[in-house]
């Protein structure tokens, strides 16, 4: 690990200049999902195709899970060119391996049966999924090499500059959105998946434009004896890694779960504009790992981080209640999203249960930065599983005791399986002094 470097003390101010950028890419990520469903629920045969992408969406997540954390790899590890060089060609190296994995998955002897005999979702989603999961073939390169450039812009402070290339994200989204909705050339699902595809690929194009000045001009050369090794380098990355896969797996393991509870597919066709709404809010507290990695130096820089975490944490559960309790659900759910009645009435008590949710990943975000900062990133792996674990135990023993509609269940579990991540996040960092124990003197 780089020493310390010599420095004043970080202030409230700097964590949250630092922060906004990062909150800001993230919040615009945030509201690719509610433009998505709010088009698909205005197409034809609205109720299935929200379903089929649903379904086809938690799918590409996992196929892309093991290479979202090259933004976190870029910021940490890019701290010369020798270094960055290698984590491109180890970028390289995943994009290939998971472009594969996708194409041999949208076989349709592979896809159907995965659907229909794993997932068990219902027989009339199966077709337009599909359909859109192929669409999507490049998902998992163009996300990847997005992230780690964006990375490599946050490590040398070009974090003010990232938000652009998710303004020419969205601008390219929502122009292919707009087109499927005037033409209705396909789909709901299929006009989803095009309009993600051209979004994430415009992003990825634009983020390594921004990031090309830095990597030529700014990145020193370094010396080649002085560069981790591959070993070391999936030392570092394979539990980062292993931390999305087990995080994105455990989410279709919430759409299995709602096919098997009571009214499937409303339930089916609720979560996905549930989780889209959840993720704009949820988004402000992802954006803090880079920012604690980013800043994170001496002890004193943690009790400032950690000061601004439950601020951040508090504000996001008062915001989340604002937008359940009041009218400003009906505006957002109906007005906005455009969900019908009779989906609209499911939505109150999970979306109610979900408020918690962006308060407690605040801190499941701070703990994970300090320990990428620190590079144990096994520990955070170890978090997640207890997440997966409480999701399954929640999701599925706790809807046997009380048959209640799938998506409240799901968003119980989902809830209940970050609370004890963190519990045990923090739970670790006590008991091994890894908060920044080399500035404590132990």
């Amino acid at each position: 690990m780089e020493a310390p470097t010599s420095r004043p003390t970080l202030t409230q101010k700097e964590a949250l200049l630092t922060y906004l950028p990062l909150a800001a890419m993230w919040i615009l990520m945030g509201i690719e999902q509610p433009a998505l469903t709010a088009v698909i629920a205005r197409l034809s045969d609205a109720t299935v195709q929200l379903g089929a992408f649903g379904v086809t969406f938690s799918l590409a997540l996992i196929v892309e899970s093991p290479i979202l954390q090259m933004l976190s790899a870029g910021t940490a590890m890019a701290k010369d060119r020798e270094h960055y060089r290698r984590l491109l060609r180890f970028m390289h190296m995943l994009a290939l391996g998971l472009t594969a994995f996708h194409i041999v998955l949208s076989l349709p002897w592979v896809y159907v049966p995965l659907l229909r005999h794993v997932v068990q979702v219902p027989e009339n989603l199966i077709a337009p999924s599909h359909a859109a999961f192929a669409l999507m073939i490049p998902w998992a390169a163009v996300v990847g090499y997005r992230r780690l450039w964006q990375g490599v812009l946050i490590r040398y402070g070009r974090a003010k500059v990232v938000p652009n290339t998710m303004v020419i994200r969205l601008v390219v989204t929502f122009a292919l959105l707009v087109l499927g909705f005037v033409t209705e050339y396909a789909g709901g699902a299929q006009i989803a998946a095009v309009a993600l595809i051209g979004g994430v690929t415009a992003g990825a194009v634009s983020s390594y434009f921004y990031a090309r000045p830095v990597i030529r001009d700014t990145l020193k050369p370094g010396r080649e004896d002085m560069v981790v090794g591959y070993d070391e380098l999936l030392k570092f990355y394979v539990p980062l890694a292993a931390t999305s896969v087990i995080v994105l797996a455990s989410r279709p393991l919430l759409t299995f779960g709602i096919a098997r509870a009571p009214e499937p597919v409303r339930s089916l066709a609720v979560w996905p504009v549930v989780m889209s709404f959840n993720f704009i809010l949820f988004s402000l507290a992802l954006a803090l790992q880079e920012a604690i990695i980013a800043l994170l130096k001496t002890k004193e820089d943690f009790y400032v981080l950690r000061r601004f975490t439950l601020n951040l944490s508090i504000f996001l559960a008062v915001l989340y209640l604002l937008f359940v309790v009041t009218p400003l659900r009906d505006l957002w759910f109906g007005g906005v999203v455009g969900l019908a009645d009779n989906l609209r009435e499911l939505v109150f008590l999970p979306a109610l249960i979900m408020a918690l949710s962006p308060a407690i990943g605040s801190f499941v975000f701070f703990y994970r930065g300090v320990q990428v900062q620190q590079e144990r990133t096994g520990s955070i792996t170890r978090g997640v599983l207890v997440n997966v674990i409480t999701l399954v135990a929640v999701l599925f023993l706790g809807a046997a005791l009380a048959p209640v509609a799938g998506v409240v269940s799901a968003a119980s579990a989902f809830v209940g399986a970050i609370f004890l991540e963190v519990v045990y996040l923090r739970y670790y960092s006590k008991r091994t002094s890894l908060v920044l124990a080399e500035f404590h003197g132990r």
